[in-house]
Formats: structure tokens, sequence, C-alpha cells
């Protein structure tokens, strides 16, 4: 199967009425930014690794959280006709958790 199309190009998502905007480029970033304008950016993960080949993914090594540890964000594919991050939550601190619906998780 052809890689998803977020490989190469950027994909969003807003938890309606959050405090927080994600995008997540497939395989090499992904960023939580405060929503409104000057808000700040951070990194949820720079490094990818399969955690079950083709099904789930995580982007680890993003920025320190505080005096916790470094943000990461765990990537579940699932099949559907077009493209779609679904809301990321935080799983527990600083560790946050997407889905990305995928063509090519079919």
């Amino acid at each position: 199967p052809s890689p998803p199309a977020s490989s190469r190009t950027p994909l969003r998502s807003q938890v309606a009425g959050g405090e927080y905007e994600y995008e997540v480029c497939l395989y090499s970033r992904a960023t939580q930014r405060g929503r409104g304008k000057g808000k700040a950016a951070f990194s949820l993960g720079r490094e990818w690794a399969w955690e079950t080949a083709g099904a789930v993914g995580v982007l680890r090594g993003g920025d320190k959280c505080g005096a916790g540890p470094k943000r990461s964000v765990r990537i579940t594919f699932e099949c559907a006709e077009s493209e779609k991050l679904g809301p990321v939550s935080e799983r527990s601190t600083c560790a946050y958790a997407a889905t990305l619906a995928t063509p090519a998780a079919c």
C-alpha cells in the first residue's frame, strides 16, 4: 500500500472549544499550539517508531514537559475513505493519543 498523503501534507486537529490545536506531519513531527494569536507552540515528537507495524506508531522526543517527561504522541491508524486526524487526547502527563483515518490503512 502507498503511504498516507499525510506523510507529505500536515494534518490538523482541533477539539471544539478546546484550548489547543494540533498538527501532525506523519513520520516526522507533531505540534501542539495554544489557540489564538501569539500562543506558544510545543513539539510533541520528532522521532517516529512503529509500535505495531502499519497500525500504531509513536512520535517521541518532543519538548520537555515542565519537570515531567518529553512530550510524545501515539497515532493509531484506521481504515477510511479519506484522511482525517481525529481529536487529540492527553492519555497521561504529556503523552498524547490520536487516530488517523486513512485509505492507506485499509
